[in-house]
Formats: structure tokens, C-alpha cells, sequence
């Protein structure tokens, strides 16, 4: 992962070097720390670099999950929570928390960035591949939304309910706020909510049959 100014001036600041395949760099609110993916622990894991620290000292693993697959890293407004998706490769034991698919078990989780409170997503906004985001408000730090339940492989399961999810020390909850009735998936994305937490773009697709 590399840093360069937005105007191409300068030399480009390689930011990691590890042997280990790392990607999907996500800035902080703050600027001062980036999330990505990187493999350097074996498995793929969401790692932390605090860029006002030098050498190994500024990496820090957030996920610490050996046995799963950890992608997507979103951070919440005030830089303090990171949401990340987790796949597990085996169901045993964690069928309330995601939905099975071909491609394993998904869920979505959320952690302090100093790695404590980690805690699942009641009802996991469950989509494969790169549609599976869900945007943190831009106002409000304990809050993020998503549409309904997506059942990865099953195309009788449509998400056309807008949630509000809101995290607490307790854990997470979610409201209703939205049935849209439509029958139709409906998608939101990391830059989907509007800057005043007011309005949304989404994305409507047909499920296929």
C-alpha cells in the first residue's frame, strides 16, 4: 500500500512492506490511521496503521480471528469503530449470527480500534461479493444502516427494508425504518447516506430467478 498526494506531486510513501498480500486501504475520519486487509497473519485480517508511529509499532491487528476470513473495513464518523465483514468457513455453532452460502458463513461485526468490544450485527446486511458494504451515518458515530437481510443463494429472500443499526457498551441493536414493499433488492453503499444523515442513494436490482 502506497500514499501520494492527490496531486501527484511528490514520491510516492509506501506505507507497508510486508511479504503478505495487503489491500483495501480505508482512511480514517481523522486522517492519521489507515485500515486495510493483509494477510501477513496467514488468513486475511483487518490491520490497523497509525501513521504518527514508526516501524512495527504502528500495526496493530484488529480482527484477530485465525480461523476467518475478515474483509470490507468501514470506519464509524468519529474514527473510534471499525465494521468489518467476517466469513467463517464452517457453520458450526454460529447459524444465528449470518446466513449460510456456497461461499461459507457471512457476517458483519464491529470493534473499537483498540481492538476490545467486538460485537456482531444482529440480522448481518448478509451480500456476497463486493456489494457487501453498509455505510456508517456521517453524523451520528453510533449509527449505521443497511437494507434487510440478503440471503446469499437464495432468491427468495429480498432486501427491501431500510434498518437503522445503533452501537452501544451493550452491544448492537437495530429499528425499522423503511419498508419499501417492493420486492425488489435494493443496495446501499459506503458513500450512499448524505453529509447531513438526512437523505440516501441506493441501488434497486432485480433478484434473479
Amino acid at each position: 500500500i502506497y500514499i501520494r498526494a492527490a496531486d501527484g506531486s511528490g514520491d510516492p510513501i509506501q506505507l507497508t512492506q510486508d511479504p503478505g498480500a495487503d489491500h483495501s486501504p480505508a482512511w480514517s475520519p481523522g486522517g492519521r490511521a489507515v485500515a486495510f486487509v493483509s494477510t501477513r497473519s496467514g488468513d486475511p485480517e483487518i490491520w490497523l496503521a497509525d501513521l504518527d508511529q514508526l516501524g512495527d509499532g504502528r500495526y496493530q491487528n484488529i480482527s484477530r480471528s485465525p480461523d476467518t476470513l475478515e474483509s470490507h473495513p468501514v470506519w464509524s464518523a468519529d474514527g473510534k469503530r471499525l465494521g468489518y465483514m467476517q466469513q467463517m468457513l464452517s457453520t458450526q455453532g454460529l447459524s444465528t449470527l449470518a446466513y449460510t452460502s456456497e461461499e461459507g458463513l457471512h457476517a458483519w461485526f464491529i470493534v473499537n480500534t483498540d481492538g476490545s468490544m467486538l460485537r456482531p450485527i444482529p440480522g448481518s446486511p448478509v451480500v456476497c461479493g463486493s456489494a457487501a458494504v453498509f455505510p456508517w451515518s456521517p453524523v451520528d458515530p453510533d449509527a449505521f444502516h443497511w437494507f434487510g437481510e440478503t440471503h446469499c443463494g437464495n432468491s427468495s429472500a429480498v432486501a427491501d427494508i431500510l434498518y437503522k443499526g445503533t452501537v452501544s457498551d451493550f452491544g448492537v441493536s437495530r429499528s425499522e425504518l423503511l419498508d419499501l414493499n417492493t420486492n425488489i433488492a435494493m443496495h446501499l453503499f459506503s458513500n450512499s447516506i448524505s453529509s447531513d444523515g438526512r437523505k440516501a442513494m441506493v441501488k434497486q436490482g432485480y433478484l434473479e430467478d
